[in-house]
C-alpha cells in the first residue's frame, strides 16, 4: 500500500470518526433541550406505565407487552424528583441509547466499508423517524440498542453472550424472538454446533405461548377479526422504501429490481462465509415475516428495520461492487455513483426534516388538555366519558373524576339526574363518537352517535390550543354544578 492509499484509507477514516463523534454530540445536547418537544408521548407510553403498576400487584398475568420496560418506566416514576418523570427520565434514556447504537453502528461496519461506515449513520441522523421515536418515550430506541449489542458480540466471537443478551431483549420487545433464530442459522453458516441453542430457543417459545397466547394475548385478538389485512403489504412498502428513502410511488419494476439486488448480495455474504453482515440479513427477513402476519403498519415497526436497511444495502451494493469487477477505474466511479444516490436520499430525508416533521408535534394533546380542564373545573364527584382515559388519567390531579371508556357504563346508569356526567368530545375524534363498541361487541352506533350526545346534553365548556387541537365538554349539569 503506498502512501497516498494510506493516508486515504486511515487518516480519513480516523478524521470521519471525529467528525461524526462531534456531530452525535452536538444532535444530543439538541435532543436534551427539546426533551419536552412533544406535547404528549406515544400513547404505548401511558400503558407501560399501568402494566408496570400492576405487575407488583398481579406479577402472573399476562400483559400486552413484555415487562422490561415498563418495569423502567415505573421505577422511573417514582424515583426521579421532576415534573413527568417518567416521560423526560425514558426520553433521556433514549437520547443516550440512540447515541450508543450510532457508536455500535458506525464501530461495526468500519472495519468492512472503511470510511463509509459513516453513511448509515448520518443518513439515520437527518432521518425525522429517528427523532419522533426518540422524543415520545417508546421503547424501540433501548431495543435497537440490544439488537446492535447482539450483533455486536456475534461479530466479535462471542457467541454465547449473543445468546445472553438476545434473551433479555426479549423483555423489551415480542420481536426479539427473531434474534435467537438469526443466530443459530448464522452459526449453522459458519459450522458451529446449535442443537443445545435450539433446544434453548423451542422451550422459551413454549413458555411465551402458555404465557402470553394461551392467556389471551392482547397481539392475537388485534390478529383475529382483520384477517383481510394479512399479508401487510403496506408494513413492507413504508420500511423498504417509503421511511428509508421516501419513494411513496412503489412500482412492481422496483419491487422486484430491488428483491433481485437485495438476494444476489446474500448469496454473495454466503459465498464468503465469514460477514457478520449476514446477521443483518437474516434479521431483517425474520422480523419482516413476523410483521407480514401483523396487520398494524405503524411506523414503530418499520423504524427498526431501518438500522438493518442503512448498513446491509450500502454493505451489500459495495460487496457487489468488489464481486463483479477488478477494474479500479469502475470500481471508483461505481462508489462515486453510490455517493451520489446517498447525497440525493440524504437530501430527501433533510427536506422532510425540516419542512413535515413539526406538525406532529401537538399529537394526541386533546387529551392532556382535557386533563387540565378537570383539574381546574371538576370539584365533585363525576363520570367521565373519553376514548383515551389512560392519557387524561396520567396527566390529570383531581381525585373527583372517574374515567371510562366503556360505552356500556353510560347505559348502566340508573338515574342520570343524580350523577354528573361529562363527555368529552375533541379534534382527535371529531368526526365521530368514541362511544360505538363496548368490550362486548355491543353496537351503539344508532343510539350513541355525536347528535345524540349534543341533543341530550349541553356543551358547557371549549378548550382550544389552535383550530386543529381542541375539546369540547358535554354534561348533564352545568359548569358552577360541578
Amino acid at each position: 500500500m503506498n502512501f497516498f492509499s494510506r493516508i486515504t484509507s486511515e487518516k480519513l477514516l480516523s478524521y470521519v470518526s471525529y467528525i461524526l463523534y462531534i456531530l452525535l454530540g452536538i444532535v444530543g445536547i439538541i435532543l436534551l433541550f427539546h426533551i419536552d418537544y412533544f406535547s404528549v408521548p406515544d400513547t404505548d407510553f401511558f400503558a407501560y406505565v399501568d402494566q408496570g403498576k400492576n405487575f407488583f400487584s398481579h406479577p402472573f398475568s399476562s400483559g400486552k407487552y413484555p415487562i422490561g420496560y415498563p418495569l423502567i418506566v415505573y421505577a422511573l416514576e417514582h424515583v426521579l424528583p421532576i415534573p413527568n418523570p417518567g416521560i423526560r427520565g425514558s426520553i433521556f434514556l433514549n437520547i443516550n441509547a440512540f447515541i450508543a447504537s450510532c457508536f455500535l453502528l458506525f464501530t461495526l461496519l468500519r472495519k468492512k466499508i472503511n470510511f463509509f461506515s459513516c453513511i448509515p449513520v448520518l443518513l439515520l441522523l437527518i432521518n425525522p423517524l429517528t427523532y419522533s421515536m426518540i422524543l415520545t418515550s417508546g421503547n424501540e430506541t433501548m431495543f435497537i440498542l440490544g439488537i446492535l449489542g447482539v450483533w455486536f458480540l456475534r461479530d466479535r466471537q462471542y457467541r454465547y453472550w449473543a445468546y445472553i443478551l438476545a434473551y433479555i431483549c426479549l423483555l423489551f420487545r415480542h420481536e426479539a424472538i427473531v434474534l435467537i433464530p438469526a443466530l443459530i442459522a448464522y452459526d449453522y453458516m459458519e459450522g458451529k454446533k446449535v442443537l443445545s441453542a435450539v433446544v434453548m430457543y423451542a422451550c422459551v417459545c413454549l413458555i411465551i405461548y402458555v404465557f402470553a397466547f394461551a392467556s389471551g394475548g392482547e397481539y392475537m385478538k388485534e390478529i383475529i377479526g382483520r384477517e383481510a389485512e394479512i399479508p401487510n403489504m403496506t408494513f413492507l412498502k413504508n420500511s423498504f422504501f417509503l421511511y428509508p428513502f421516501m419513494i411513496r410511488n412503489i412500482l412492481a419494476i422496483q419491487i422486484i429490481l430491488s428483491f433481485v439486488g437485495f438476494l444476489c448480495g446474500a448469496l454473495i455474504y454466503m459465498r464468503k462465509k465469514n460477514s457478520s453482515m449476514m446477521f443483518g440479513v437474516l434479521c431483517i427477513v425474520f422480523y419482516s415475516c413476523i410483521h407480514i402476519f401483523f396487520p398494524d403498519s405503524s411506523s414503530r415497526y418499520s423504524y427498526i428495520v431501518l438500522w438493518f436497511i442503512y448498513p446491509v444495502v450500502l454493505h451489500m451494493s459495495i460487496s457487489c461492487i468488489q464481486f463483479f469487477t477488478n477494474n479500479t477505474l469502475y470500481r471508483k466511479i461505481l462508489y462515486l455513483y453510490i455517493c451520489v444516490l446517498v447525497c440525493i436520499v440524504g437530501y430527501t430525508l433533510a427536506q422532510s426534516l425540516f419542512i413535515d416533521y413539526p406538525y406532529d408535534r401537538y399529537y394526541r394533546l386533546e387529551s392532556k388538555l382535557a386533563a387540565e380542564w378537570f383539574d381546574a373545573h371538576v370539584h365533585s364527584q363525576a363520570t367521565v366519558f373519553t376514548h383515551s382515559p389512560e392519557i387524561v388519567k396520567y396527566y390529570m390531579k383531581s381525585p373527583f373524576v372517574w374515567l371510562t371508556s366503556n360505552k356500556a357504563d353510560f347505559f348502566n346508569i340508573i338515574d342520570i339526574d343524580k350523577e354528573h356526567i361529562i363527555i368529552v368530545m375533541d379534534s382527535y375524534k371529531m368526526t365521530q363518537s368514541f362511544l360505538f363498541l363496548d368490550p362486548l361487541g355491543v353496537d351503539f352506533r344508532q343510539t350513541f352517535t355525536p347528535e345524540f350526545v349534543e341533543a341530550n346534553f349541553q356543551l358547557i365548556d371549549t378548550v382550544y390550543k389552535n383550530d386543529e387541537h381542541w375539546a369540547k365538554f358535554y354534561s348533564n349539569k352545568s359548569l358552577t354544578e360541578l
